[in-house]
């Protein structure tokens, strides 16, 4: 028998948030075993799944479309959902609340999904370049060749401040062969800047020479400060100004006696002919 409206036996109020002691749930048992139901789908969910093929093609075109729009006084194309993040934001700066927990909660996730993703990148490129180094080192340890893997590991570049990776160098077979390519016209002007001051040696009266060599060197030095760090070397044999000078008054010095004796020979050419009969 209760004591009053709302009592229990044992003085136990009964009331909101608190049923009878014999409907409630005994200590340490669930009163939902079956968990949680899954989570029903949005109706933007909804509607998509309910978009055939094409109609989904049409509105992603359209999402992408180019509109022209006036952007810190000059016209400008933007895509129709640049346009749309842009007014979100836009209006989430002059104080709409509903615009700003939007645009907030969009960028944490995504920069959390983003901060993941560069943390399985970062992970993922370590491993592979260590994994890539040890075959190297091993392969010189016993003087075989080394393999020829793409990307090389000396053109994987981990920043583990900024938390980036950079490839410099041929990442597919295809830039690999341009890249030899490249490499064989640079060592080419190499070979031609050496042969041609070894002409200029031995031709001190051409002063083209040197000048043609300057000229293979510059366009070594063109080459090479395109190519990326790894790749680059250091010319050998360079002429500096003060060498290509001294080679032209060299070979400048070495023609005057040639053209003295051509001078005395169009000389005699005119005096003989000034003097022979009629």
């Amino acid at each position: 028998m209760t004591r009053g409206k709302g009592k229990a036996p044992g003085d136990y109020d009964v009331g909101f948030g608190k049923p009878p002691r014999h409907t409630q749930f005994p200590r340490g048992r669930s009163g939902n075993p079956n968990g949680r139901p899954p989570r029903a789908r949005s109706k933007h969910s909804k509607l998509a799944q309910a978009m055939d093929q094409p109609t989904r093609e049409m509105f992603l075109a359209e999402m992408y479309r180019p509109i022209a729009v006036m952007v810190d006084g000059r016209k400008v194309h933007l895509p129709a959902n640049q346009m749309i993040v842009r007014s979100m934001v836009k209006t989430a700066a002059s104080g709409g609340q509903q615009a700003q927990r939007t645009a907030l909660l969009v960028q944490l996730e995504l920069e959390r999904e983003l901060a993941q993703e560069r943390a399985e990148l970062m992970a993922t490129t370590r491993e592979a370049k260590a994994m890539a180094e040890t075959m190297h080192a091993r392969c010189r340890a016993r003087g075989l060749p080394e393999p020829d893997l793409l990307p090389h590991p000396d053109d994987i570049h981990i920043d583990e401040e900024h938390q980036t990776v950079e490839i410099r160098g041929p990442r597919t077979p295809e830039q690999k062969a341009a890249l030899d390519k490249i490499l064989a016209e640079r060592d080419g002007y190499q070979r031609g800047v050496t042969g041609l001051q070894r002409e200029a040696a031995e031709k001190p009266r051409d002063w083209t020479l040197p000048m043609l060599a300057v000229m293979a060197q510059e366009r070594f030095d063109i080459i090479n400060d395109r190519l990326p760090e790894r790749y680059q070397k250091r010319l050998e044999n360079r002429m500096s100004l003060p060498q290509i000078e001294a080679a032209r008054e060299k070979a400048r010095k070495a023609s005057r006696p040639r053209k003295r004796r051509r001078a005395s020979a169009r000389r005699r050419k005119s005096d003989g002919a000034a003097t022979s009969p009629p």
